[in-house]
């Protein structure tokens, strides 16, 4: 998913997912990318443990950022740890961009 942004600006985006796996000690990072570069920042908090019922986890990323007009925002997960793939949550993770300037 990605969200072209239609004036330029100072924006806050913030991005949080919450996934699970049947990995053990799987993660996911998250990153924002602008035009498809990263920006740097990682959002690296989530840790699926998947034992004992512990096999859900989320991690955020958060970060203010000069736009130009058609700038294309994404927010990507990549895998942090594990080989077996993680799954978003329905509805249980969010997203927002807010022009603040």
């Amino acid at each position: 998913e990605q969200v072209t942004v239609t004036e330029a600006g100072t924006y806050r985006i913030y991005s949080m997912l919450t996934a699970t796996s049947t990995q053990q000690r799987g993660q996911v990072l998250l990153r924002i990318a602008v035009n498809g570069t990263a920006t740097g920042r990682l959002g690296a908090a989530m840790y699926i443990r998947n034992q004992t019922g512990h096999d859900q986890s989320s991690a955020t990323i958060e970060e203010t950022i000069v736009l130009n007009a058609n700038d294309i925002i994404t927010i990507t997960g990549e895998r942090g740890a594990g080989a077996a793939p993680a799954f978003n949550i329905s509805q249980a993770s969010y997203f927002s961009i807010e022009k603040i300037a």
